[in-house]
């Protein structure tokens, strides 16, 4: 555990919190402790991509390349030199520290109590939007709006319950929603959105973004992503006994969420709204489906030297006596 978060009880102020710390236990056969180094090996799976001289065609072979780490558990103390401490960064950063270290808190003349830390949270979200053409108008009318208010308000319900660090009490942030209809603007969308959000030390931050735009030309594109993926879903089978008996997907394609404001998933399984977390769970079940390997995006390639290469095309009994595959537009549905 690093010096600064070792955990130290302040006896004489009632504002000081003991500091608990947090164990983390790796039950790995690739991984070996050796007093205060830790060894570990690695398989770092990558694609080569070689252009055919011959038709043209792109070709990818998946390859390995196998690392060993050896970390030295043990920190060093390091020493920072900071200019300055006429209440700017080097005031900041050595007050941060000296809470940190001893498990303050304090009460701000405007806020609650406010104890350290380095995560931050969204506090707040406000929403206004103007519409123009009959989705304004529709909205006009107090029951559809309730319906959308409901909907939106549901992806924050969704992220405070996913995330139990940043929301540890379950109290989600304030969220407000308002949505007018303007005539002129006709089928542009004008939509202003603030998110307040608190940052180290309590701090606050507020960034504020305005969007104009033409919805239907937004969402139509994702309608006929949606259909096409999902009948391409529907298409792909999987076994879990070698290959003896295949099934298809969970009739709830919760795969597809990126592309809902809400999403279904099916029962007893967690909501995932974060983007980037959705992006990567498609476009992997694709690469895996293809028979090649998901880019980790850890770019070992660009800061290390990489271990020799191995082609692991002929690995799987699966693959060893079939020809190389092309994948080519026909396999993809088309939209009538």
């Amino acid at each position: 555990m690093p010096p600064h978060s070792s955990p130290i009880v302040c006896q004489k102020s009632k504002n000081c919190v003991e500091a608990k710390p947090q164990a983390l236990l790796v039950d790995s056969p690739f991984t070996r402790r050796d007093g205060d180094t830790l060894h570990s090996s690695y398989t770092y799976r990558r694609n080569a991509l070689a252009r055919d001289a011959t038709t043209g065609a792109l070709k990818v072979t998946p390859q390995v390349h196998d690392f060993r780490f050896r970390t030295n558990l043990k920190p060093s103390r390091t020493g920072v030199m900071l200019v300055g401490l006429g209440g700017n960064n080097g005031s900041t950063a050595l007050g941060a520290i000296i809470a940190n270290r001893h498990g303050m808190s304090w009460r701000h003349r405007r806020h609650s109590l406010q104890r350290i830390s380095h995560y931050g949270t969204l506090e707040s979200i406000v929403s206004y939007n103007h519409l123009g053409n009959n989705d304004g108008k529709n909205l006009s009318e107090q029951r559809q709006f309730r319906s959308k208010e409901i909907s939106k308000a549901s992806v924050v319900d969704d992220m405070v319950a996913a995330n139990h660090i940043l929301y540890p009490d379950g109290k989600g942030p304030d969220h407000c929603i308002v949505i007018k209809y303007v005539p002129f603007v006709g089928d542009s969308k004008r939509a202003m959105d603030e998110y307040t959000c608190s940052i180290f030390m309590g701090g606050k931050q507020t960034i504020s973004m305005h969007n104009t735009c033409e919805d239907s030309l937004l969402a139509s594109p994702l309608i006929y992503d949606l259909a096409i993926l999902t009948e391409l879903s529907v298409r792909i089978q999987y076994s879990s006994d070698g290959g003896m008996t295949y099934q298809p997907f969970h009739e709830v394609l919760s795969l597809l969420s990126i592309f809902l404001k809400a999403p279904v998933v099916p029962e007893g399984t967690p909501v995932g709204n974060a983007f980037m977390r959705q992006f990567s769970a498609l476009t992997k079940l694709f690469t895996a489906v293809a028979g090649i390997s998901s880019d980790s995006d850890l770019q070992l390639e660009f800061f290390s030297k990489l271990p020799a290469g191995k082609a692991i095309g002929l690995a799987s009994p699966l693959v060893a006596k079939a020809p190389v595959q092309t994948v080519t537009d026909d396999a993809l549905p088309g939209l009538v």
